[in-house]
């Protein structure tokens, strides 16, 4: 039996909710840091971000016990860290 898949709610700038699926967890050897790659559920709309990547901080034993944070746009270490991660995902996902 799989694992069901952790969903995330989030706001968008107009009021609006959408809600995100755990796609892939990965944690960077480098910081220790865990992101998560959020798949947007349903269709998303026009210029909506379809795959979000956030860190997350958990901090105890609860399902609610955890932080999403936003990454640092110019920290690119670990963009081009989170690049590859993703291509490797991809790439394991086809094969």
């Amino acid at each position: 039996m799989s694992e069901e898949k952790r969903q995330y709610l989030f706001p968008d700038e107009d009021g609006g909710e959408h809600l995100f699926e755990e796609w892939y967890r990965y944690v960077s050897e480098r910081t220790g840091k865990t992101y998560l790659f959020l798949e947007m559920i349903g269709n998303p709309e026009d210029g909506a971000d379809d795959l979000i990547i956030c860190e997350i901080d958990e901090y105890g034993e609860g399902d609610d016990d955890f932080e999403l944070s936003l990454i640092d746009e110019n920290d690119e270490q670990i963009w081009d860290e989170l690049e590859t991660a993703l291509k490797e995902r991809m790439n394991d996902a086809t094969e």
